[in-house]
């Protein structure tokens, strides 16, 4: 079992979400409809910008930046949804520059991105954002065919910021796109079901156990944040183990072998 603190239910193509709304948001909602419920879909973020961080890109732009419309890696945060129904909400922050990430809560998932600071109000309207979009996408293809993304599973989760500031008048304009794969015949996932109805309470102590310990070790490591994916292993005899992402290689070749009996 792969868990992803950010999905909650059809995959969507290589398209950015703007702001908090997806393009071709339409589309994907009647598709969903149709094809029922059981799609597992990627949720919007509810994406904002910092105060500090557009304080930072202001001093940037004028010292560091000046002319250059080069990209530049950047980070951000995002928070496990309460509920299915709210979107699990996105922050780029002042220490979004910081290659460290040491000032990301530790109660926060992690998410790197890629910002690119436009000169002018035309070049940031007419910038090729799907073609933008498709390199950040190609870097997350990368990271998966690599390996890299199992034990920095990070990595699977990455943004694009496009802005502009206007000094002078003291706006700033920004857009945000999140890539997503899709796949053809979209994944399924068996309906939905309390969970206290497919473990038992001895499973439901280690799940949550196991999580703990996973956030735990990543509060050590500053620059990891909580886990925005772990792995879930169930024994035949019923025993539940929580790992990070790259335990799921070890549990499902065991399974696959017949050296282990287990769902994973």
């Amino acid at each position: 079992l792969l868990c992803c603190n950010t999905v909650e239910g059809g995959g969507l193509s290589i398209a950015g979400r703007r702001r908090d709304r997806v393009a071709g948001a339409s589309h994907n909602r009647q598709m969903a409809s149709d094809m029922m419920s059981d799609v597992i879909r990627f949720s919007t973020f509810a994406s904002a910008l910092d105060v500090g961080f557009v304080t930072e890109l202001a001093r940037r732009k004028l010292h560091d930046f000046r002319l250059s419309d080069e990209p530049v890696e950047i980070h951000g945060s995002y928070a496990r949804a309460a509920n299915r129904n709210a979107a699990p909400a996105f922050c780029v922050g002042t220490d979004a520059f910081a290659g460290h990430r040491a000032g990301v809560p530790p109660s926060l998932c992690i998410a790197l991105g890629q910002l690119l600071n436009a000169n002018t109000l035309e070049d940031f309207k007419e910038w090729d954002k799907n073609a933008k979009l498709e390199d950040v996408a190609s870097t997350i293809w990368s990271d998966i065919s690599s390996g890299a993304s199992w034990t920095e599973p990070h990595r699977l989760v990455r943004f694009l910021l496009l802005t502009f500031a206007d000094l002078k008048a003291h706006r700033y304009y920004y857009w945000f796109a999140f890539p997503a794969f899709a796949l053809s015949p979209p994944p399924r996932a068996a309906p939905a079901r309390p969970i206290a109805e497919v473990l038992d309470a001895s499973q439901l102590a280690s799940l949550h156990n196991g999580f703990a310990a996973l956030h735990s070790a990543g509060n050590q490591n500053r620059s990891e944040g909580s886990p925005g994916f772990f792995a879930v292993f169930v024994a035949q005899d019923g025993a539940l183990e929580v790992g990070p992402l790259a335990r799921w290689l070890e549990w499902s070749t065991s399974a696959a072998t017949g050296s282990v009996q287990a769902n994973c």
